[in-house]
């Protein structure tokens, strides 16, 4: 089957580049936008296996091998997620050795060269490069908005390509923003780019206090309590979830997150977390603190594909917010479909 035969005819199509299972364009969905009126990338056949049996359109494909200039259709939007391991502690963050060269590599893109090949060369990282891709895509098809999201660190490549859209038009937002002000039971810190060429683009609103590990009692003015695990979870009201990560190493000293409060973020390896240590998190249970509905139709081969596919995502309720601020669906409909969802499951 052709691209022209997947993609939407409708001139109001959306690329989701890095699609994976889907978090993007289910974040759509809770705003009340069709869709499946758009087309997904994705190298890896069992994520775009999960997101083609949840009615997504999916090319497997490299789409850092894609000749973009053969994609001539007129696009309304545009994702941005690239693998985030090589940039996030929980990957070991190789990524970050190389930010003075992904920066150089940017204003190459900017300036209408194509850096990659030697930046692939010279790192010899096949991951770090993709974080290159969204600003390539988006200079060539000039969607009417777009939506990037990556690990925390990612932040002044997302800062040096908004000012490379910036010259070209578009009104540019970049920011880390804190996924448990936006509806999203886990703390979780994304680096956002956020830009429209027909509107004024501001940060998203919180809706939701920060949460604050060293006090976790402490609550913003103004704004709603974060949500917990209970919350989404009510079976697990009086247990303690163990995270795997972030503690240097020492299994004894792993991040304890209590039912009454958000969970630690949701990672690939989100079945290695143990509730009360002992109990592994089950795929509706990891789906759930993602913010996935309840009856999202997950696809594995083995015991960590489904996992890694929901780790890898950005929580749905995220994206419904990010997109509620470039002025696209109806944030008021996500959030009262997304808390009947938790009510329901």
């Amino acid at each position: 089957m052709s691209i022209q035969d997947q993609t939407a005819t409708d001139l109001r199509a959306v690329h989701d580049l890095f699609a994976g299972a889907g978090g993007w364009e289910v974040g759509a969905s809770y705003l009340g936008l069709d869709h499946r009126l758009g087309l997904g990338w994705e190298w890896a056949p069992l994520a775009a296996t999960t997101a083609r049996l949840a009615g997504l359109a999916r090319v497997v494909a490299d789409l850092s091998q894609m000749p973009v200039e053969a994609i001539t259709e007129q696009l309304y939007g545009m994702f941005g997620s690239p693998p985030c391991q090589t940039f996030s502690a929980a990957g070991g963050a190789p990524g970050r050795r190389f930010m003075d060269l992904l920066l150089w590599a940017i204003r190459e893109i900017t300036a209408g060269r194509d850096p990659r090949r030697y930046v692939r060369t010279t790192t010899g990282d096949l991951r770090s490069v993709l974080v290159l891709e969204p600003l390539r895509w988006a200079l060539h098809l000039r969607p009417e908005w777009m939506a990037w999201e990556q690990a925390e660190s990612v932040l002044p490549l997302w800062e040096a390509s908004g000012a490379a859209l910036r010259e070209h038009g578009y009104s540019v937002w970049t920011g880390v923003l804190q996924a448990e002000q936006f509806d999203v039971p886990q703390s979780r810190r994304r680096a956002v780019l956020l830009a429209s060429r027909v509107r004024a683009v501001a940060a998203p609103e919180p809706v939701r206090s920060r949460y604050d590990p060293r006090n976790p009692g402490r609550l913003d003015a103004g704004l709603e309590s974060w949500l917990t695990i209970g919350d989404v979870l009510p079976h697990r009201v009086g247990q303690t979830l163990r995270s795997n990560y972030g503690t240097g190493g020492d299994p004894a000293k792993r991040g304890l997150r209590r039912w009454d409060q958000p969970a630690a973020t949701v990672t690939g390896k989100i079945d290695r977390f143990k509730w009360d240590g002992v109990e592994k998190v089950s795929v509706a249970e990891a789906a759930a603190l993602q913010t996935f509905p309840a009856t999202y139709p997950w696809h594995g081969e083995r015991s960590g594909d489904i996992p890694q596919q929901i780790g890898d995502c950005v929580p749905p309720m995220l994206a419904a917010h990010c997109l509620a601020a470039l002025g696209v669906g109806d944030l008021a409909r996500a959030r009262a479909q997304y808390l009947g969802l938790e009510a329901a499951a």
